[in-house]
């Protein structure tokens, strides 16, 4: 396929294809429109402000002139219902999208049950403001953001804010259980970018609305009826194979995507005194390296990010490329990597069943780019893992801490859905009896781990939840082109 066009970069917003890596901190304004006349003048004064995925302009020392901010702007179905939409288009958008995140389906579906209930959320959920808007911001640090968002929402912006969420990454770009995060991310064809590994080279169209998918097709976008579109702003919808005419349907979707959000909790505490219990020494008392390697197997990864399937008993910084493994040449029976760690089962790459080449067409399809951030202070020094000291005697303190994650996929069912219900939360997963992903798998005391070791098996039974959802909601990610015609 060939490279995403100037003028397709300068259309798309620059999240979908940048984590803004150079910009450390991050703001999650959550908004809801008041007065739509005051909101669409605002937002014709901000489309110049909102950055795009046009590549940053070459400096006459070589290097790239990155912006020292990053503005991004996504909707959810109750905003765009709030601006006018009419329903016919409203209902050419995704069904998961238009039901959101809390209704009780996909809270079941999700596993938000329990204490991970929408009830209980601090942002979106059953008991807070309708969300319309969540306009992300990424820059130098967070006094500069803070004075950013006084300039860029005045009072007369036809919005009040719901919610806001503060986030950073740190130069370690570790989680708080304090592993590496973010390693295994797909490469966007079309980009230009030198890919690492050809299985890890997903279509456009799995993330970007407008292009061919996995399947080899396109994805259905939402459409507005040419007779809506009064000043011709939106593309005519492509239909493949369609009689010769032109089409009744104008592409709102184009260059567009949608965005998953979710806030986790993380409970680091619980997580290090768990390995605590089942990491010990022959006399049953904490081990570091068998805390440490315990950690490791339910992660997949040993805390520097050096995968199990290539070092599987001591981490090794000298591997260079962390991302560039496969399952089954060497680790079948997930002997280094268990078939139940997280890692393997977010991705599994070549392990599913049936050949290695189906597995990997299998796994493609559900891939997803994520975005995001931690929000909290470290319950440890995170880096301290990496010199293989680990937390004997840590204690909750009752601060929050956790991960704001951010998910950009085209399908919601089949990427984000189908990865957190059918390979984290299914207790049957790839040949396994009862165990969920250890880590983000909607654990409830009664599940096991499953080690695989010689001569006998390792379980760890009664896992509890590390991870608790706190937020949530489903968002539309528009183009620039879209956002213009919003903002009539």
């Amino acid at each position: 396929m060939p490279d995403l066009t100037l003028a397709a970069r300068s259309d798309i917003q620059g999240m979908i294809l940048s984590g803004y890596g150079h910009l450390p901190d991050a703001a999650y304004q959550f908004l809801q429109i008041h007065n739509v006349a005051q909101f669409k003048v605002w937002l014709s004064r901000l489309i110049p402000a909102i950055t795009t995925a046009k590549p940053w302009d070459i400096q006459p020392d070589g290097t790239k002139a990155k912006p020292e901010m990053a503005v991004n702007l996504a909707w959810s179905y109750a905003g765009l219902r709030a601006i006018g939409l009419a329903p016919e288009i409203l209902n050419t958008f995704a069904r998961e999208f238009i039901e959101g995140m809390i209704t009780p389906k996909r809270s079941e579906l999700l596993g938000d049950t329990g204490t991970s209930a929408p009830e209980h959320w601090d942002v979106g959920g059953s008991q807070n403001p309708e969300i319309h808007l969540v306009l992300i911001l990424h820059g130098l640090n967070r006094e500069q953001i803070q004075q950013y968002l006084r300039d860029l929402l005045p009072e007369a912006a036809g919005v009040r804010t719901i919610a806001t969420e503060y986030g950073f990454r740190p130069p370690h770009q570790k989680e708080h259980f304090g592993f590496h995060d973010a390693i295994s991310q797909p490469q966007i064809e079309g980009t230009g970018d030198q890919p690492t590994a050809p299985e890890n080279v997903i279509r456009t169209g799995e993330f970007i609305l407008g292009y061919a998918n996995e399947y080899g097709l396109l994805p259905s976008p939402p459409t507005v009826p040419r007779t809506q579109d009064a000043n011709d702003l939106l593309p005519d919808l492509v239909i493949p194979d369609a009689a010769t005419g032109a089409s009744t349907l104008k592409d709102l979707g184009r260059h567009g995507t949608y965005l998953v959000y979710r806030k986790l909790a993380q409970d680091v505490a619980g997580f290090w005194q768990f390995m605590a219990q089942h990491g010990q020494d022959a006399t049953g008392c904490p081990a570091a390296s068998d805390m440490l390697l315990l950690a490791a197997k339910f992660v997949g990864r040993w805390p520097n990010g050096t995968p199990l399937v290539l070092s599987p008993t001591q981490d090794d910084p000298s591997i260079e490329n962390a991302n560039q493994f496969q399952y089954m040449p060497e680790d079948a029976g997930g002997f280094a990597c268990p078939i139940a760690s997280h890692i393997r089962r977010t991705n599994p790459r070549d392990s599913l069943d049936g050949s290695p080449a189906e597995s990997f067409k299998t796994a493609r399809r559900h891939r997803i780019l994520r975005r995001g951030s931690i929000y909290g202070e470290p319950l440890f020094p995170l880096e301290a893992l990496d010199q293989h000291t680990v937390p004997l005697d840590i204690a909750e303190d009752g601060q929050p801490r956790g991960l704001h994650f951010f998910g950009v996929n085209v399908n919601i069912e089949r990427q984000f859905e189908f990865i957190q219900q059918t390979w984290s939360n299914n207790p049957k997963f790839n040949g396994l009896y009862n165990d969920k992903d250890p880590i983000s798998g909607d654990n409830d005391g009664s599940g096991v781990m499953t080690i695989p070791r010689h001569p006998i098996r390792e379980r760890v039974n009664h896992l509890p939840r590390f991870v608790t959802v706190r937020g949530g909601g489903y968002f539309f990610l528009p183009s620039l082109t879209a956002i213009r015609f919003f903002a009539l």
